[in-house]
Order: structure tokens, then sequence, then C-alpha cells
């Protein structure tokens, strides 16, 4: 009976061990089987150094090709105008939209204006005293500024230099006239016209509209 119990056991294990062998070599053959077919692989060719300059040589632009495809891209940019005025500058640009790809209005150089004044009390009534005082000094050239934060100011001249400036305000203290100067920073505006090429549609524009501006018409880069 013993020996019967024994066989039976020495089968079992044996049959364990086939078992477990055979879906470990199953699963290896499953892991390396490859994800394509031999008949639908592409025949790799090797390539020879001139061949493939040639190949790389004939895809790549030139740089003068790559030039004209920049500036056929952009077109070509236009400035027009030198207004103190910006609003000026916005309706001249409203009438060029339909004539060009696009149309801006650009802040130029910043530039400094001085103004010398006789400043206000705080008291209109004093300010209208003080003017006929300025005029009976001889002072001619002024302007009371009649609104706004500099209701009451006495404007005495507007100046674009330091020079003129100091000039302005050397003569009105030989006449006894104290005046203090404001230092204003100021924007003038151009417009910023990039077209397809053609000036020609802004030329016709201007020359219908506004004559005078077609001389300060000029090219500059995009």
């Amino acid at each position: 009976m013993k020996q019967l119990f024994f066989l039976l056991f020495f089968l079992n294990l044996v049959y364990f061990f086939w078992w477990f062998t055979a879906g470990e070599n199953k699963m290896t053959a499953n892991q390396v089987a490859p994800l394509y077919k031999d008949s639908q692989l592409e025949e790799l060719k090797p390539v020879s150094k001139n061949e493939l300059v040639h190949m790389v040589s004939s895809q790549a632009l030139s740089d003068e090709q790559i030039e004209k495809r920049d500036v056929d891209s952009l077109g070509a940019c236009f400035l027009l105008g030198d207004f103190e005025d910006e609003n000026e500058a916005k309706v001249l640009s409203n009438g060029l939209k339909g004539l060009v790809k696009d149309v801006l209005v650009v802040p130029m150089e910043p530039y400094e204006e001085y103004w010398v004044i006789s400043p206000s009390e705080g008291d209109w009534n004093q300010s209208l005293l003080k003017v006929e005082q300025l005029k009976e000094k001889g002072v001619k050239d002024l302007w009371l500024v009649p609104s706004g934060p500099y209701k009451g100011v006495i404007s005495l001249g507007l100046f674009a230099t330091q020079n003129s400036t100091e000039k302005r305000v050397k003569e009105l203290a030989e006449k006894q006239v104290k005046t203090d100067v404001i230092s204003r920073e100021k924007y003038r505006y151009g417009v910023k016209l990039v077209t397809e090429g053609d000036v020609k549609p802004i030329q016709n524009y201007l020359n219908s509209t506004r004559p005078d501006e077609l001389n300060r018409l000029r090219k500059i880069a995009c």
C-alpha cells in the first residue's frame, strides 16, 4: 500500500514539473514572437555620401530663395507722416485701411517741450487782473488758459529748446515778470503701412485727399 502511495506521489510530482516547464516555454515563445511579417519588411539599401549630399541640396532653399520668400510673405512697409496729434494720425490710418494689408499708428521718438507760464493763484479774478498787469509791463504775447487742469495759468510761450526758453525767461525777468517753466515730454506719431509691395494705391489716395503728405511717405524695414 505504501509503495502504491509513493508511486502516485512520484507521478504527480513529475507531471507538475512537466506542466510548469511547458507553460514557461510557451510564455517565452509568445514574448519573442515577431511583431511583423518578413514579407512586409522594406529592404534597406546603403546610400553613398555623394547621393546623400545631392538629396539634401536638392531639397534645401538657397539664401536668395529664403530672402525672397520672407519678403513676399511680409510685403513692403512704409511710414507716413509726422503728426503732433495722435487723432490726426488715426483719421488718416482709417482712410487707408482698405488699401493695404495692415495699418498701425505708431509713436515716433519722444521730444521735450518747455512751457513758460505765470502760475495761477487759484482765483480766476486774480488771473484776469494779472493779465492786465502784464500788458501794462509790455508783455503782449500771452494767453489765459480758460479751463482744464491749468485754468487760470497765463501762458507766456511754448518752446522746443532750452536756449529759446532761457531767452524768453530772461526777457520777462527784465520786465519784472516772475515765471515758471514746465517741461513736458511729448510724442509725434506716424502711420505704418504694411503693403503687398505696390505703393500706387497709397499715392493715389494721398494725391486726392492729402497731397501735402506725399513727400512724407518713406519706405522702412518691416
